[in-house]
């Protein structure tokens, strides 16, 4: 079948295609979220088993084969499977089974599991997709893949109406310098020891300032501290539940479904909705979970950014990953190269005192609430009209402070003030006396 595809979505496709045409077999597609990788993949796959090839299709997790089934239908020709199933098979299939390999989220393809699937079936042409195409140790994914195919930014999206518009606050209230790290990423034991009563409190609070009753996702660190959270929220009067692995499946198909469809408002879960969750009528984000991981920060920030006419999007930051990460819609670079070191990049941003909302460093006025912070008058300076200024000459030069002074102000080096006053006699040496010729 055909799909309906944005220029955008084509355009990746066509990107795709005129990489392998040039010998290229390994490709990564990157893409934000929420700019509609299911329907780019189910049109490829389609091309795919329309000239009679097979296809592999990887997923990470089982609950993103059912979404992801219902975009690639019922197709003969397309193996939809988890990694750990594929790597308990691997050896059932020949190595030339497969002639493309697709990876959704792909950012875990450096993983054992994932190198031994590629290995196996080496000859395959490779696909993958991903919003950030980076590992949390920083490392990209250059020994998976050779070439990117980029998609539009975040900021392209939001203006031509594909992601929504979204405003950011962050009223930090835990003090990330505390946190302590464990396998590169946050402690559960440093950031539970930083939650305190006062940050659930000012959690309602500002929900009910910033977002009230608008439908939420909140992302905490443990089961723990997501129940804690949904009971809060429950003692506020506000219709709210918590979702975690621990869950009985049908109890979390049953909180999904109420969340779509209106009957549930408020949703605490640990890491569930991060990837390959897609709820359009969600508005707000509450982050309670700090984390060291780009890609983590964008799939949960973003997760309230699908595009729904007339929508505006909130993301509530607790635990000040924004000073971390930056914006949603910074302006990043992605490179493949994992030895190349990527110079960190100064997050410029600023916080509004009265509203606590975050915004670009160049805005003069905060765009949420409309205030102007105080811009502090410098002292004047005090001018001495009697005293004339006058550059200094070798000849003025008579002590060593003169001579440091003169090199600074010829760019000339120390060690020529240094012998300079070896050569003069300002320096106490057992060395003969040097004549000076020219400088």
């Amino acid at each position: 079948m055909s799909y309906s595809l944005r220029p955008y979505q084509q355009k990746l496709i066509d990107d795709v295609r005129s990489l392998y045409s040039t010998g290229i077999k390994h490709v990564l597609v990157v893409s934000p979220c929420g700019s509609g990788k299911s329907v780019v993949i189910a049109q490829i796959l389609d091309d795919l088993r329309a000239k009679g090839n097979r296809a592999l299709f990887l997923v990470h997790r089982k609950e993103l084969i059912t979404q992801m089934g219902g975009h690639v239908g019922n197709n003969d020709n397309v193996d939809l499977i988890t990694v750990q199933s594929m790597v308990r098979r691997l050896e059932k299939y020949n190595p030339d089974h497969y002639q493309l390999i697709v990876t959704d989220e792909t950012h875990h393809s450096m993983a054992k599991s994932y190198t031994k699937i590629y290995k196996h079936f080496e000859s395959s042409y490779r696909l993958g997709f991903t919003a950030t195409p980076e590992r949390q140790d920083g490392e990209g994914l250059g020994n998976v893949y050779e070439k990117i195919a980029e998609g539009p930014t975040v900021k392209w999206l939001v203006n031509n109406h594909y992601l929504a518009p979204y405003k950011y606050y962050a009223p930090t209230l835990m003090d990330i310098s505390k946190l302590k790290k464990q396998h590169g990423e946050y402690s559960n034991q440093s950031i539970d020891e930083q939650m305190t009563g006062r940050i659930f409190g000012d959690v309602i609070n500002n929900y009910k300032k910033i977002a009230m009753n608008k439908k939420t996702i909140i992302y905490c660190n443990t089961i723990k501290n997501s129940d804690k959270i949904a009971a809060i929220f429950k003692e506020a009067g506000f219709n709210a539940e918590s979702i975690h692995s621990k869950t009985p499946e049908e109890d979390r198909n049953r909180m999904v479904k109420d969340f779509k469809e209106g009957r549930l408002n408020i949703l605490v879960n640990v890491d569930l909705f991060g990837e390959g969750f897609d709820v359009p009528d969600c508005e707000c984000v509450i982050l309670l979970r700090p984390t060291t991981s780009l890609t983590l920060y964008i799939q949960q920030s973003m997760r309230c950014m699908r595009y729904k006419p007339g929508k505006q999007a909130i993301i509530i930051d607790h635990v000040g990953n924004v000073f971390k990460h930056g914006l949603p819609d910074e302006d990043r670079v992605w490179v493949l190269d994992k030895d190349r070191k990527k110079d960190k990049e100064e997050i410029k941003v600023k916080q509004c005192p009265k509203c606590f909302g975050v915004y670009k460093c160049y805005k003069k006025a905060c765009p949420f609430c409309g205030y102007v912070p105080e811009v502090e008058e410098e002292a004047p300076l005090e001018v001495v009209p009697e005293v004339e200024l006058k550059e200094l000459t070798e000849s003025d030069l008579h002590s060593m402070k003169d001579l440091y002074k003169y090199a600074e102000q010829k760019g000339y080096k120390k060690g020529w003030a240094y012998y300079q006053g070896l050569a003069r006699g300002y320096i106490k040496s057992d060395l003969p006396k040097i004549n000076i010729i020219g400088r």
